[in-house]
């Protein structure tokens, strides 16, 4: 997918008070990480199956299977976490805070914080961007997980 294809294909509420460049801006940029985030849940485990609605008819559908979290790395990840919430509304999310060093430029792990089980979780990493994340899938796999990448096609 191409960022032309989500601009071309957002509607804007050209009557909306705040209609201005930042605001047009602020609303592709949440449906740009709602798109990041779809397609990350697209890669975790689910099963299929039949719910009853309100009027009596049958929808066959798939859902979650149990054991699935989230981890931000805290400041440009946390960007994502209101578009999983809003798909997955009671999904555990941990964080973790990586900085580089001043000195070294060498990155840094300050800060870790993860749900007690998350070593037998599958776990949707969130950031925006791709250098820090080795850092992050090496803290993660000190914590138990079994690092599988899962290439996104876009």
């Amino acid at each position: 997918m191409s960022l032309d294809f989500v601009v071309a294909h957002t509607p804007i509420n050209v009557a909306h008070p705040c209609n201005s460049v930042t605001f047009t801006v602020f609303l592709l940029s949440l449906k740009m990480i709602r798109l990041v985030v779809e397609e990350g849940l697209n890669h975790l485990p689910y099963s299929e199956c039949t719910v009853t609605t309100p009027t009596g008819h049958k929808y066959d559908g798939v859902k979650f299977e149990k054991g699935n979290c989230g981890v931000s790395i805290m400041r440009s990840g946390e960007a994502m976490e209101q578009g999983l919430r809003d798909c997955c509304r009671s999904i555990h999310i941990g964080k973790i805070l990586i900085q580089s060093d001043k000195d070294t430029q060498k990155i840094k792990v300050y800060n870790a914080k993860f749900p007690l089980d998350i070593n037998r979780r599958k776990v949707l990493l969130m950031y925006p961007i791709l250098t820090t994340l080795i850092e992050a899938v090496r803290v993660l796999t000190e914590h138990g997980l079994r690092a599988k990448l899962h290439p996104s096609p876009i």
